[in-house]
């Protein structure tokens, strides 16, 4: 009997201690699970807290980083397909509407036009399709400064007409292009070594040469534009003065009735020909000399109306003088000079 109460006792304890260890176990597992959870969930909740910070505006470039007041600037931004709007900003330049390209990224052009020499901040602003706004910034510079002249001069100041000439300019190292201007045309000069010592400041300049050859019909004082430009565009003007003569040509003031003497400007047969053909379609040409007087040419005029013109000196230029009095009789005698040189290249004094 004692036997089997013993053996009872012990089968009661072992299922006890199976009973608690179920117990336990079953609360770590439950424990675990629910730690478990809470980790993942906190992930969770992180992962959507970076992804909503990040800004929608991808990059930003310019066409022009530095340049002159006046450029037009393409400013380009690439966004996220989010963004529904973007408006630009200078402090104390108003705003810039941005519109969208087929290309889904966003375009300005930044008008600079009376803007100082600076370094200026370009402010950007994004909204999404949610509201929600993001912000960047780009900068550029902003140059007015000229190019530097130290001396220009010519060669002469006084040339003759269709002969070479030259004029020098020089310039501090910002210089890049050099152009005058003479009666509408341009005329482009050439970058050449400076002289003198390297040591001295001759380093920082530009020696810019034009070497030059006008018309012969250009006569008269000029007022030359000479325009030195940098790389960005700026540029600086200065003026020269410079006359420009004829080829002057001296008679003896002499002329021989029987052998009318001829001017020491060489002067081929036929050119003198062909000067009196074109005068004979107007009037009777008569070479010789008037009466007892001397003189180059003569032009007889009846009713205000040339009949007949007398060439008693053999030279082209004294017959389209007189072909001027021919075609305007109320030139004066220097507007007939004028239009012989124009046809003839050089001036009888």
């Amino acid at each position: 009997m004692k036997k089997k109460a013993l053996i009872l006792c012990m089968i009661i304890s072992i299922l006890l201690i199976v009973g608690t260890v179920s117990a336990v176990e079953a609360k770590v597992i439950s424990k675990k699970d629910t730690n478990s959870s809470t980790g993942f969930k906190s992930l969770s909740d992180s992962s959507k807290s970076i992804n909503t910070n990040i800004n929608k505006i991808k990059s930003i470039s310019k066409s022009k980083s530095i340049f002159k007041a006046g450029t037009k600037v393409k400013i380009s931004i690439s966004t996220d397909k989010s963004i529904k709007n973007v408006i630009g900003s200078i402090k104390g330049k108003g705003t810039s509407q941005f519109k969208k390209d087929k290309k889904g990224n966003w375009y300005s052009y930044l008008n600079t036009k009376g803007y100082r020499t600076g370094n200026y901040i370009f402010n950007i602003k994004t909204i999404d399709n949610k509201k929600k706004s993001f912000k960047k910034s780009t900068s550029f510079t902003v140059d007015n400064t000229p190019p530097k002249v130290f001396s220009l001069k010519s060669s002469s100041k006084i040339i003759t007409a269709g002969n070479p000439f030259s004029i020098q300019n020089i310039a501090d190292k910002s210089s890049k292009k050099v152009i005058a201007k003479i009666k509408g045309k341009n005329f482009k000069f050439t970058l050449n070594p400076m002289h003198g010592n390297k040591t001295d400041d001759n380093t920082n300049k530009n020696n810019w040469t034009l070497n030059a050859k006008l018309n012969y019909k250009v006569i008269g004082k000029l007022n030359i534009a000479v325009y030195t430009f940098d790389s960005l565009g700026n540029y600086v003007k200065n003026k020269i003065n410079i006359e420009s003569v004829p080829l002057y040509v001296f008679w003896n003031g002499t002329i021989s009735r029987s052998n009318p003497v001829k001017v020491s400007y060489s002067n081929p047969k036929d050119t003198y020909q062909k000067s009196v053909k074109a005068l004979s379609k107007y009037v009777t040409v008569y070479e010789g000399y008037a009466g007892t007087n001397y003189t180059l040419g003569i032009t007889y005029i009846r009713k205000s109306k040339p009949q007949h013109v007398i060439i008693a000196y053999k030279d082209p230029f004294v017959v389209y003088h007189e072909m001027g009095h021919v075609l305007n009789w109320k030139w004066s005698e220097y507007q007939c000079d004028l239009f012989a040189y124009k046809k003839t290249g050089y001036w009888i004094i």
